[in-house]
């Protein structure tokens, strides 16, 4: 699991507003944020099924609140169901748009599972933003990785690092992916379509560091 305390322990924690509180007003009073935090505790105490059961119940009392999709669909990547994670945090960013910490992840998983066109597609209104957004550049790296160009991942994901100062977790997975790319050598590293194999080059790594911060298994689909 990742260091640090139960705020750190899962993507979910990163807030319902993009980079704002972690859940809504309606959910605070509802008495969502109390499960919120149960969630995450248990998560930190390895106890998978119960913070499962707390989002569950999150979203029992609010099915619109997308916190509570967030919350439960980086759970189900904790425990390697890709496809529920990728359903839940879908329906997280639908719900919520500007929910940046959501967006990031699903595109993330979208490339774990090769599909960088969808990637881009959700990874679109981050990667219009400006010079000063640290998911602009993470996103805008890993697509520049996906086409085979590292150079160009390196630098992107060099300038995401620089400008990344609200999320520890975030950049400690993208310091992962930084390695791998800077350690492979000249030449493409795939992470859609046909693997291309090269010396010093194994995208299987690629996608254990996308998905570092998640106890997922490589083969996870």
């Amino acid at each position: 699991m990742p260091d640090g305390g139960a705020d750190e322990a899962l993507p979910a924690r990163e807030r319902a507003g993009g980079r704002g509180e972690a859940v809504s007003d309606a959910a605070v009073g509802s008495g969502l944020a109390a499960l919120a935090r149960q969630a995450v505790e248990a998560y930190a105490q390895g106890r998978i099924e119960d913070a499962i059961g707390a989002a569950k119940r999150m979203l029992e009392r609010s099915p619109e609140e997308a916190s509570a999709h967030f919350l439960l669909g980086a759970l189900h990547a904790e425990i390697g169901l890709i496809p529920r994670a990728i359903e839940e945090i879908g329906r997280a960013v639908a719900l919520a748009p500007d929910l940046d910490a959501a967006r990031f992840q699903l595109g993330l998983l979208e490339l774990h599972r090769e599909a960088a066109d969808r990637a881009r597609e959700i990874w679109a209104p981050l990667m219009q933003r400006d010079e000063d957004d640290a998911y602009a550049w993470f996103a805008r790296g890993l697509i520049e990785l996906s086409e085979g160009r590292p150079p160009q991942c390196i630098a992107a994901l060099r300038r995401g690092l620089e400008r990344n100062d609200f999320d520890a977790a975030l950049s400690d997975q993208m310091a992962r992916v930084l390695a791998v790319v800077e350690g492979g050598g000249a030449g493409p590293v795939p992470l859609a379509g046909t693997p291309r194999a090269r010396p010093g080059a194994d995208p299987s790594a690629v996608r254990r560091a996308l998905l570092a911060r998640y106890q997922v298994p490589d083969a996870a689909d």
